[in-house]
């Protein structure tokens, strides 16, 4: 193929992302403002609003109290008591503390106040990620923002009220970090990232598979001072106990329900329900099996050669597939494998780019 050729179909590429990227963009932004019309009952948001309002009424003791969650959902949306199915909120404590401001909005307002912020971060973590790039600056940075725009996941994520971009632009500046060889910046990037730990478990184990102590001592020190900023807010007990309703979580597949009727449907995009649905499967045997397969790919990560970018992006699309709870809003973390895959086949450094180009047209 001739170099204007190329140069042709190349033009005619970035023409069709673009308009996919902004068509898809436009029409959810049009649902949004359609959708706010209504009575706002249906985002999960109801549930991160009623434990930011625990928080500041009742206090740390209260917000993993499910009889408690209850009682406060049905004050955000009043339905039938008997039928009324309670979505836990469980975010980790420090999470609940950023989000406790929401509390003192009546329920409309904090839902677009918190829509308001997650655009905000998704302005953020587009400027993150292009920054960073290899080859994805000028037409193709307004492609990838267009692309990443309307990508639907981020879409649900803004809809739902949910907190994978609050995820998602510390996870993209651990990801520039460590791509820039500065992983002690990567590990503290990486710990602020921990709204939703079950998302990340590989991470972590990226750093180990590296033997990069500064990132793992990064990480670590952001741990121990979010642990210690619950603590301050929280106390320790209830600090103490939603650990160990989480483990009990991790472990048999399910939170303490202590009576209430509890959705769980979330738990049905993952690996692991898949598992224990297979004939002769449990939540033994699904457990165990997934402990194999983070071991499995820990090994891949420590034996490939040393690629930045995709060893990151490989450690979060992995941690991805094999967590144990996640929903469709939680796939919006594939936009940082994406992005590296499009930067890296760019860039030349992909065996096969073409395949990679197929494989993103098909993920998005």
């Amino acid at each position: 193929m001739s170099r204007w050729a190329s140069l042709r179909w190349a033009r005619m590429g970035y023409a069709a992302a673009t308009g996919a990227g902004l068509g898809s963009l436009f029409f959810w932004a049009g649902y949004w403002f359609t959708f706010v019309r209504g009575n706002l009952q249906g985002p999960d948001f109801y549930s991160f609003y009623s434990g930011a309002k625990l928080y500041v009424l009742k206090g740390g003791s209260a917000v993993y109290d499910l009889a408690l969650q209850r009682q406060y959902e049905l004050q955000v949306i009043p339905n039938s008591p008997d039928r009324f199915v309670v979505l836990p909120y469980f975010h980790p404590p420090y999470y609940t503390l950023l989000i406790a401001p929401l509390a003192f909005l009546d329920y409309r307002t904090a839902y677009y106040a918190m829509a308001a912020v997650n655009v905000i971060l998704l302005g953020a973590l587009i400027v993150l990620l292009v920054r960073s790039s290899e080859r994805i600056h000028g037409r193709a940075a307004m492609v990838a923002a267009a692309l990443v725009g309307g990508f639907f996941p981020l879409f649900v994520t803004v809809l739902q009220g949910q907190s994978d971009l609050v995820v998602l632009v510390p996870l993209a500046a651990a990801y520039t970090a460590w791509a820039r060889g500065r992983p002690g910046w990567a590990g503290i990037f990486t710990g602020l990232a921990l709204a939703k730990p079950q998302l990340l478990l590989l991470v972590p184990v990226l750093f180990i598979a590296r033997r990069s102590w500064r990132a793992l001592a990064g990480f670590g020190a952001v741990i121990a001072a979010l642990g210690a900023v619950s603590v301050a807010g929280f106390g320790l007990g209830p600090v103490l106990g939603y650990v160990n309703a989480v483990g009990q979580w991790a472990i048999g597949g399910s939170l303490p329900t202590n009576g209430q009727i509890v959705y769980t449907d979330t738990a049905v995009y993952s690996l692991r329900n898949v598992l224990e649905a297979v004939p002769g499967g449990g939540k033994g045997v699904a457990l165990g099996i997934l402990v194999i397969l983070l071991a499995l790919v820990a090994l891949s990560l420590s034996w490939r050669p040393d690629k930045p970018r995709l060893d990151f992006a490989l450690a979060i699309a992995a941690s991805l597939v094999l967590s144990p709870h996640q929903n469709i809003h939680d796939l919006a973390l594939l936009v940082i494998p994406g992005f590296a895959l499009a930067d890296l086949a760019l860039a030349g450094k992909l065996r096969w780019p073409r395949v990679a180009a197929l494989v993103l047209v098909f993920a998005y």
